[in-house]
């Protein structure tokens, strides 16, 4: 019987299958859309469901900002909450439309994302890419843009709009 308490501390200390997890904190391993962290970070059992400080987005939210569809699908398929609503109350679908990012919005829909959701506007992810594209609705983006220090692409996401608009319509006629 001698045995048994090092063969306890030997299974404890093993963290029962679960591994430590990397020196790169999950929301800059989705912000980099890094797969290869983040499935370091669902090995070792770190929360899907935490909140970044500085917008209070959990990590599926941080790649529909930034666009990176790859490491989105496998936040969801890893279990990610696809209706994470941030600080500001958006869900990852409203910031992927908003973003011009189609085919995360294309993933979000397919997974099952409630198109009803609504920002604390009321509006929808629709509803953030059906208007026209004026000046100033190009002026917020640069505004959103510097306000996150991060580089905006307004022709594409002028460009993606539409086709955006298109398959979240045709989705909430299904």
């Amino acid at each position: 019987m001698k045995w048994l308490p090092l063969f306890l501390v030997t299974i404890l200390a093993a963290g029962c299958g679960q591994k430590p997890p990397p020196a790169i904190d999950i929301f800059t391993a989705a912000f980099m859309g890094s797969v290869g962290l983040l499935k370091q970070h669902v090995d070792a059992g770190t929360d899907l469901e935490l909140r970044d400080t500085l917008g209070g987005s959990s990590p599926l939210g941080i790649t529909a900002v930034f666009g990176h569809v790859d490491a989105a699908r496998y936040l969801i398929e890893s279990g990610a909450n696809l209706e994470a609503k941030n600080s500001d109350g958006v869900t990852p679908l409203i910031v992927a439309a908003f973003f011009g990012h189609t085919d995360i919005v294309r993933l979000l829909i397919h997974s099952g994302a409630d198109l009803t959701a609504i920002n604390p506007d009321g509006n929808t992810a629709l509803d953030t890419v059906a208007g026209e594209w004026t000046q100033e609705l190009e002026q917020l983006y640069l505004f959103i843009g510097e306000a996150l220090k991060i580089p905006l692409n307004i022709e594409k996401i002028k460009l993606a709009r539409p086709g955006i608009a298109e398959a979240l319509s045709a989705a909430m006629e299904e």
